[in-house]
C-alpha cells in the first residue's frame, strides 16, 4: 500500500512538472490557431497563459504539497519495514534504522528527480503544444480551486516585498538583444533563410540610424544647374548612371526640385519645353531624422525624395525611398544604375571595402572591437580612419587594430575610396600595439 502511495504522489509531481513546461514552452501563435479550429484544450491553454502567474502558483502549491507528503509519509513507512526486514536476517544489526532511512530517502529523492522531474520536463519541451491542449482543462480546474489559496501567498508576497522596500517593477518579457539572439537560432535551426535573418537584423539597425548615415553626402550627389544651356543638361543627365537629379539655382544649397531620368526623355522633345515645368518637389529634413519620421514624411509629402540639411541650413546630402529600402534589403540597383557591392570578401582574412561603408554593417562582418565603440565623430570607414590617423589620408596609409591591419588602397580626389582590411597572421606571441604608419616612398 505504501508503495503504491509514494508511487502515485512521483507520477502527480512529474504530471505538474510536464503540465508546467508545456504551457510556458507553448507558442502562442499556435494556440491560437488550434483555438480558432476548435480546440477547448487549446482554449483554456490560452486563457492560462492569459494570466501565468495564477496557474504557476497553483502548480507550485501542488508541487511542495506533494514534496512533503512523500518525504514525510515515505520516509517514516518504507524506513521502518526495511529496518525490521534487515532485523530479521541479521543485517545491519546495529545500524538498521539510520541505513533503512538512508536508502529510502535516497530512493525516494532518485526515483522523484527522474520520474518526476527530469523525464516530464523534456518530454513536454518536445511536445509543448500537443500535451498543452491536454493537461490546460485539468490545470485551469485546480488553479480555480486554489485561488483562494494563491491569492493568500501572493498578497504576502507583495507586503513582505513592501516591508523589504523593494519595488515591484515590470520587467519587458522579451529585450532586443534576447530577440536578435532568438533569430541566430532560429537561422541557426533552419526555421528562416540566411535572406530572412539578414532583413530581421538590419531592420533593427534601421530604427537606430539617423539621416546623416543613411543619405548619399554632397560630395557624391550629381546635381543640374537651372541655369545652364540644354545641351549641357542633357549630356550630365545621359552620362550619369543616376535616374534621379536635383535641380539647383547655381549651388547645391539652393534647391529647387527634382527631375527624373523618365520625365526628361518624355518631355525634351516637345516644343518650349522648359525644364522648370517638370520639377518635382523637394523637402528638406535634419541630419537628425530618424527613418520612419521620414517615411511618413513622404507619404504625407507624397515625394520620395529629401535634401538633407545641417543646423545652418547647408545641404549635406540628399535621402530618397531608395536609399531607405536599401538599409532594410541592403544592395538595389536603380535603373540604370549598375550594383557595387561595400564590402567584398577576398579571402577568409581580408576583405575590400567601399570608403563610405557604415560603422555599425562593417562591424557585423569583422571582428573589431574598437567598431563597436559609439563615437559621434565619424559613422563610416573613411571617417574612423580620418579620426584615428588625424590626418588627410594618402593611398598606402595603414594601422594596426585588435589584430587588423586597416590600409587605404584608393583615394579619389581627398575622399578614401577604397579600404583593405586583413587579419594579421600570428607567428609569434607578441603583445600587439596599435599603431600609424606611413608609406614612405
Amino acid at each position: 500500500m505504501e508503495l503504491i502511495i509514494i508511487t502515485s504522489l512521483i507520477l502527480l509531481n512529474g504530471f505538474f512538472a510536464l503540465s508546467e513546461i508545456a504551457l510556458i514552452s507553448s507558442s502562442t501563435a499556435r494556440l491560437e490557431h488550434k483555438s480558432a479550429a476548435g480546440s477547448e484544450g487549446a482554449r483554456f491553454a490560452l486563457k492560462l497563459l492569459d494570466q501565468p502567474e495564477k496557474f504557476l502558483s497553483a502548480i507550485q502549491i501542488g508541487i511542495t504539497v506533494i514534496g512533503i507528503i512523500s518525504g514525510a509519509y515515505g520516509g517514516l513507512s518504507f524506513a521502518d519495514d526495511l529496518t525490521r526486514f534487515f532485523l530479521s536476517h541479521n543485517i545491519f544489526v546495529i545500524h538498521a534504522g539510520i541505513i533503512s532511512l538512508a536508502i529510502v530517502i535516497t530512493l525516494i529523492t532518485y526515483f522523484s528527480i527522474v520520474i518526476g522531474e527530469l523525464v516530464p520536463k523534456t518530454f513536454a519541451m518536445n511536445n509543448s503544444e500537443s500535451i498543452a491542449v491536454v493537461v490546460a482543462p485539468v490545470i485551469y480546474i485546480l488553479t480555480k480551486i486554489a485561488y483562494p489559496i494563491v491569492a493568500f501567498l501572493s498578497l504576502s508576497t507583495k507586503l513582505l516585498l513592501k516591508i523589504m522596500l523593494v519595488k515591484d517593477t515590470k520587467k519587458s518579457s522579451l529585450t532586443e538583444d534576447e530577440l536578435r539572439m532568438m533569430i541566430k537560432v532560429a537561422k541557426k535551426e533552419g526555421i528562416i533563410t540566411g535572406r530572412e535573418a539578414e532583413i530581421h537584423h538590419n531592420l533593427f539597425r534601421f530604427f537606430d540610424r539617423k539621416a546623416e548615415q543613411i543619405m548619399t553626402r554632397r560630395s557624391d550627389i550629381i546635381w543640374l544647374d537651372i541655369n545652364d544651356k540644354k545641351d549641357i543638361i542633357e549630356k550630365e543627365i545621359m552620362e550619369s548612371s543616376h535616374s534621379k537629379f536635383p535641380v539647383c539655382n547655381n549651388n547645391l544649397d539652393n534647391t529647387i526640385g527634382i527631375i527624373t531620368l523618365k520625365d526628361y526623355i518624355d518631355n525634351k522633345n516637345k516644343k518650349n519645353f522648359n525644364l522648370k515645368n517638370i520639377l518635382r518637389p523637394v523637402i528638406m529634413i535634419p541630419e537628425s531624422s530618424e527613418p520612419l519620421k521620414i517615411l511618413d514624411k513622404f507619404k504625407k509629402e507624397k515625394c520620395h525624395f529629401a535634401m538633407v540639411i545641417d543646423e545652418y541650413g547647408s545641404v549635406q546630402g540628399m535621402i530618397t525611398l531608395h536609399d531607405l529600402s536599401e538599409n532594410i534589403f541592403g544592395n538595389l540597383p536603380d535603373i540604370g544604375e549598375e550594383s557595387d557591392p561595400q564590402i567584398v570578401k577576398r579571402n577568409e582574412n581580408s576583405y575590400l571595402i567601399d570608403g563610405e561603408t557604415q560603422i555599425d554593417v562593417l562591424s557585423e562582418f569583422i571582428d573589431i572591437k574598437d567598431f563597436r565603440k559609439r563615437n559621434d565623430a565619424y559613422s563610416t570607414i573613411a571617417g574612423y580612419i580620418l579620426d584615428k590617423t588625424g590626418h588627410i589620408a594618402h593611398t598606402g596609409d595603414s594601422f594596426k587594430v585588435d589584430g587588423y591591419t586597416v590600409e587605404v588602397v584608393d583615394i579619389d580626389g581627398l575622399r578614401i575610396d577604397k579600404v583593405m582590411i586583413s587579419k594579421i597572421k600570428e607567428k609569434k606571441k607578441k603583445k600587439e600595439v596599435s599603431g600609424f604608419n606611413k608609406k614612405t616612398e
